[in-house]
């Protein structure tokens, strides 16, 4: 008799702390109020967890009053108590304190620019388009040392001659190779349009460029051009 009342309120017990659980339901967002997926969401103190999907979204078990950590790769830890409806978790992203990385000429693999054994230079898309030039080379003139870019005609949209480091050769091509997002641009570069640019990276000397052939023996100018984000759509409106 007394093991079947111990038996019974043992099962009580375990029926009123399973009674005690509920599931909570949130998502994850950054500071824009994008998703974050795949963050991973602990009950503190237990070994209770679960993932977001996704889309940030989460549904865990956890006992009123409990508190959940939030956490994942490349965004700072958060606790936040449990309440009844959706949640909503925003989470901040940490602060990266990368050195700046060149895109070499072995098809986009990025390096330090210390990592690399020769002459590199970099400039923003934002610094391109500063005085409102009508090409991206045009864009570049005084930006890089080395780099001498000289108009052909008076005529608008005029071509241009780009030298790196001056002439090799004095009946042949003197100009650098132009990749494009990681493909060779073979057409007049003056047709891109500077307001797309991310950035540009010049290669100097045929060492630095010695993947893409002979072509690229004055020299490599490797092109980004911007895209897509996550988060709230933005438009930008300018005119000159």
């Amino acid at each position: 008799m007394r093991k079947c009342l111990s038996l019974i309120a043992l099962l009580v017990g375990c029926l009123s702390a399973f009674a005690q659980t509920k599931s909570y339901s949130g998502k994850v967002t950054d500071q824009q109020g994008a998703a974050v997926p795949f963050v991973t969401i602990q009950v503190k103190g237990t070994k209770a967890a679960t993932s977001a999907d996704g889309e940030g979204n989460f549904t865990i078990k956890a006992r009123p009053g409990a508190t959940l950590v939030i956490s994942g790769a490349g965004f700072v830890a958060k606790q936040v108590d449990v309440s009844d409806g959706p949640m909503t978790i925003q989470v901040t992203r940490k602060e990266s304190n990368l050195a700046e990385v060149v895109i070499t000429g072995a098809l986009g693999v990025q390096r330090q620019s210390r990592e690399v054994g020769y002459s590199t230079a970099k400039i923003a898309g934002s610094s391109v388009n500063q005085a409102a030039p009508i090409s991206a080379i045009n864009g570049m003139t005084g930006k890089v040392s080395g780099l001498q870019i000289n108009t052909v005609n008076n005529g608008l949209f005029a071509p241009t001659r780009v030298t790196l480091r001056g002439n090799r050769s004095l009946t042949g091509n003197n100009q650098p190779l132009y990749v494009v997002d990681g493909a060779i641009f073979y057409n007049d570069i003056s047709t891109l349009n500077p307001d797309d640019i991310a950035d540009i990276t010049v290669l100097k000397g045929s060492s630095a460029s010695a993947v893409y052939g002979s072509d690229a023996s004055n020299g490599v100018i490797i092109i980004t051009t911007k895209k897509g984000s996550r988060g709230k759509a933005v438009i930008n409106f300018s005119s000159s």
